[in-house]
């Protein structure tokens, strides 16, 4: 396995050094390009964890997982942490049932993501959905 130093771009074009190591060699793109809401809001919080030195770096849809012939994986959101784990969230909504709230994911996504959990189990991977303006977090387990 490679390990390459990881550069994050900031303001003004400026380069700074985010970390000693990590498993992927990128340029960080703080803000989504076409994500919707909820994409944006938990990127406002990745922010905010670089900002605390938690995550030593972020960006939005820059990585592609190759599941099988003409199947393919973009999460999200790609985070190193200041650890060097790499972490792949998956933002999805929210549907509420009886007056509880649950994730909403249709089946193809998840078997997607299940897929790549496996498949690359070094990375972890994550669902994330917001309820009532609190984050919940659930890690997929790879298939086995």
């Amino acid at each position: 396995m490679c390990i390459f130093t990881i550069y994050t771009q900031r303001h003004e074009n400026r380069f700074e050094k985010a970390g000693t190591t990590a498993l992927v060699s990128a340029k960080a793109q703080a803000e989504p390009r076409d994500g919707n809401q909820l994409e944006r809001d938990f990127g406002d919080l990745l922010e905010t964890q670089f900002r605390r030195g938690e995550i030593a770096w972020y960006a939005f849809q820059r990585l592609t997982f190759k599941l099988g012939d003409d199947c393919r994986y973009s999460p999200d959101w790609n985070v190193v942490t200041a650890s060097g784990l790499l972490i792949q969230y998956e933002c999805k909504g929210t549907k509420v049932v009886k007056g509880k709230a649950k994730l909403y994911a249709r089946d193809d996504a998840m078997v997607k993501i299940r897929s790549a959990a496996s498949i690359f189990w070094w990375a972890k991977f994550v669902v994330v959905w917001r309820f009532k303006g609190v984050w919940q977090f659930d890690e997929v387990k790879a298939v086995t």
